[in-house]
This record gives structure tokens, sequence and C-alpha cells, in this order.
């Protein structure tokens, strides 16, 4: 109720019929929550909630039960009789990359029966569904670098010596650990791709100007109105379209070759640093909270 939410769903309110991973697994668990949400729409003219799924989460080792996505490679050899065949090679099988494309094959099917679901029970009608992760996949770099380099013909990964090498340095890594954020609706209505950098932060401006409701502590952009955003870091970073900044290094990267000046690099510096600063306050100290109790008690004062 802290966060807003009348009534939470947990483990007990579910058969756990199907483990995978960490928990409940992601079919199961849609499949159980679809009429739970149908109860919710008889009762309620509106209505929003957040389901937490499980499945596609580290360490993505239960491969045997994501059903079957090969991540493989082929090449053509010549067999005995001289004739050329296509040959199977590893490339990402094995790798933990390659186990969270399977996992990601997995939650992808899942979903799509999901929304089948749902519609068949007439629950996509005026909805919007809201996709996306909490935090990357902790994938390790090696993986990317096999991704990248991986050479069917050999069945190895290409050296930095190899002038068909990509290298997969800590900015290019850093830019790989991407989040996915989709807003889907059944009648299409929102056909676009943004392509601008977009934080967690952003999700609730960005929502609330489609929907007409409004925080007066979001810190982030409306990511579709906004000319420019930033995405800040816990760690300090921060990411523009423009440049990725290392704040332990005191260093930057320039993307897609732009130009930037000494005093773009230093106005974004001072506002991660601002954006930092609002979050302990909010997050460690508590600071809405104690606020609003200082406004209860200025208004008893006045009162009397």
């Amino acid at each position: 109720q802290e966060m807003g939410y009348d009534r939470m769903y947990h483990k007990s309110d579910y058969i756990i019929d199907e483990e995978i991973g960490l928990g409940l697994s992601d079919e199961s668990f849609f499949r159980q929550s679809v009429p739970m949400i149908q109860n919710i729409a008889e009762n309620h003219e509106r209505f929003y909630g957040t389901m937490i799924t499980l499945t596609n989460h580290t360490p993505f080792d239960e491969i045997e039960k994501y059903g079957d996505f090969p991540v493989h490679a082929t090449r053509m050899v010549e067999n005995e009789d001289g004739e050329m065949i296509e040959e199977e090679v590893p490339y990402m099988e094995g790798t933990r990359l390659g186990n969270y494309l399977k996992a990601v094959h997995y939650a992808d099917n899942a979903m799509g029966q999901f929304f089948d679901d749902l519609d068949e029970a007439g629950l996509l009608e005026d909805t919007i569904i809201v996709i996306y992760g909490d935090h990357d996949a902790r994938l390790p770099r090696r993986d990317f670098v096999r991704l990248f380099n991986y050479d069917p013909e050999t069945d190895s990964v290409r050296t930095s010596e190899d002038p068909d090498y990509i290298p997969v340095d800590y900015y290019k890594y850093e830019l790989l650990r991407q989040v996915p954020f989709i807003i889907w609706s059944k009648d299409d209505q929102i056909q676009m791709e943004i392509d601008k950098v977009m934080g967690m932060y952003d999700v609730l401006p960005t929502l609330g100007n489609m929907f007409g409701f409004n925080s007066p502590y979001q810190l982030g952009h409306d990511i579709f109105s906004v000319d420019e955003n930033v995405v800040v870091f816990p760690n300090g970073n921060w990411l523009t379209d423009k440049v990725y900044y290392n704040s332990q290094r005191q260093e930057y990267m320039v993307i897609d070759d732009a130009v930037v000046s000494n005093e773009y690099i230093n106005k974004y510096i001072e506002h991660a640093e601002e954006v930092l600063d609002i979050s302990n306050y909010i997050i460690v100290y508590d600071y809405i909270r104690r606020q609003r109790e200082v406004d209860i008690l200025m208004q008893d004062y006045k009162g009397t």
C-alpha cells in the first residue's frame, strides 16, 4: 500500500505446478493470472497492475525447459564422397549469452500466449501493456567478443590481430547492456520507435503524459517530448545520444562521431550530481515522507 497498490498477489495465490529458475514458470504464471485479472476487471472500471516474471532471469541454466531454440551456426564441408554438406558448429551454444537467448525465446512465446489468453477473455480492449526489464542480463563481456568474432569456418574466435576483429571494450560493452521498453496496445495506435536514450526514471513522466497523471517528484522526462535526454546511473556515469561519460575515470566516449564541447560535458556532470543527490534524499533519507510529516505539522500549527 505504501507504493499505491491495493492488493499484492504472491506465492500463496498460485499453484506452483511448474518451476523454472527462480520459481514459478512464466507460462504457468501468466495462465493462472488471467482469471485474476478478469476478476479485477469485473469489479473495477479502470485499474493498473504490475506483473513480475522469473523465467527469463539469471543464471539462465535450465535450458532443457526453455524449448528448442538453437544458437549454433552452420558451415559447408566436404564429406567422404566429395559432396558439400551442411555441418553444425557451436557458436553461442554453451555460453551464458546463448542460454540467455534461449530464455528470451521462451519468455517471448509465453508472453505471446498470455496476450492471446487476455484477448480471448476480452481483456485487451482499452488496455495498454508496458513491457520492460528492471536491469540488463549481466552477461559476460567474453560472450559478446565471441558473438561478434566467431569464425564458423575454423570454429574459433578471431584474435585482435585479425583484421576482421571487432573489439568489445569497456564502452562498447556498457552500450550493449540495454534493457527493452515497449508500450503496446491491441489497436496499434502506438506505431513508432524512439531511439533516444532512456532510463527507468523516464517511465513515470512518459506514461504520465500519455494518460494524464503527474508526480511532483518525478526526476526524468517524457521521452516523446524531450529534445535531448540523459540517463544517470547510480555510480555517477551518464549517457546521452552523443556521449557516454565515466565518472570514476573522468573520461568519456563520443557516440557516432558526435562533436561536444567542454560546456556540454560540464553541464551534464552537474546535472548527474543533482539527480543523484535528489535520488539519495528520496531513497536513503526518505525525504518525501519526512516532508509530508513536516507539512502536516505546519498545517496543525497554523490551525492552532
